[in-house]
Formats: C-alpha cells, structure tokens, sequence
C-alpha cells in the first residue's frame, strides 16, 4: 500500500519484503534487529528532500508497473485462470 501511495517503504530484509523492496531504490531494507540503521535511514529520508523525493517516486514506478491491474493485465490474467481451469 505505501509503494502505491508513493511513500518509501524502510522494512527488514526477511520474507516478502525483500522481494518487493528494492534497497536503495524504491525503499530501504535494513537487517532485523538493527535498530541503528533503521533509524539512520529514517533520518536520511527525513534529511534528504532530494533522496526522499527519489524514493517516492520510484516507489509509486514500481507499484504501477509491477501491481496496479489496468483492464488488459487483468483480461490477460482472467483468460489464463480459465485455461488452468479447463485443464
């Protein structure tokens, strides 16, 4: 939800997550229990209107193009569910 909002996401680099967020790119991925750089890369973020500015608009990218089911991706989806179907 945040990607599709255009927030950059800061996460632990564990389970789905690190297969969504790109680090450095459309979020951070900081290592579980490492509370410090968790916190630095909240302040960069917060520090750097540049960097944040990035992020966000990466992020917002990535949901659209990877996410966000227009009418064509979701017909394509929908004819491929009934051919696994019919099988």
């Amino acid at each position: 939800q945040a990607l599709g909002m255009g927030v950059p996401v800061i996460g632990t680099n564990v389970g789905g997550i690190k297969d969504i967020v790109k680090d450095g790119w459309n979020g951070f991925l900081t290592e579980v229990g490492d509370e410090k750089a968790l916190a630095g890369k909240i302040l960069d973020l917060l520090n750097n209107k540049k960097l944040h500015q990035s992020i966000a608009k990466q992020a917002r990218h990535d949901f659209e193009l990877h996410y966000l089911l227009d009418e064509e991706k979701l017909n394509k989806q929908c004819d491929q569910i009934e051919a696994m179907l019919e099988h």
